[in-house]
């Protein structure tokens, strides 16, 4: 465990470039199509590179790290929790879809769009494994970085 403490940003990069490669691949390999909520599940990862990035070169206290990546994980769990609400039609998803429909101006522009660009419910399984969706395998990973996070905050104690 202190191994892992010790080089906990590094991992938290890694890993965070691992989703985001991961989800790429199934986009745009295996054409599994991102909702509107998968896409704002991604932006933990983006968030979680940039501030592993930021503290690899600046070699800061650490604790601010574990602070800073344990409120960026809890958001990612609360987003997780929203769409497996979602996907289990528990809660209603947000308005809209994951087009992007800044460019339409008429009706012919809208069906084009429509048609080159599948939407995607937010409530319907797109991408599971052994009968597990993707999104409930994200919530029990962030959750378990999450944990993992907290008790390295809570032993640093002000150390660097």
């Amino acid at each position: 465990m202190r191994s892992l403490k010790k080089n906990w940003i590094l991992f938290i990069l890694i890993f965070s470039i691992a989703s985001i490669t991961i989800a790429y691949i199934a986009e745009f390999i295996y054409g599994i199509l991102p909702c509107k909520m998968c896409l704002y599940q991604r932006y933990i990862y983006y968030i979680l590179i940039i501030v592993s990035i930021f503290y690899i070169f600046l070699n800061k206290n650490k604790k601010y790290y574990f602070l800073l990546v344990g409120m960026v994980l809890l958001v990612g769990i609360i987003i997780s929790l929203w769409h497996l609400g979602i996907e289990n039609k528990i809660i209603p998803g947000p308005s809209g879809c994951s087009i992007d429909m800044q460019n339409v101006s008429d009706q012919k522009d809208l069906k084009k769009l429509i048609i080159e660009n599948p939407v995607v419910s937010c409530n319907q399984v797109n991408w599971s494994i052994f009968g597990i969706s993707f999104v409930f395998i994200n919530f029990i990973m962030q959750l378990a970085l999450f944990v993992i996070n907290t008790i390295f905050l809570v032993r640093t104690n002000g150390k660097k």
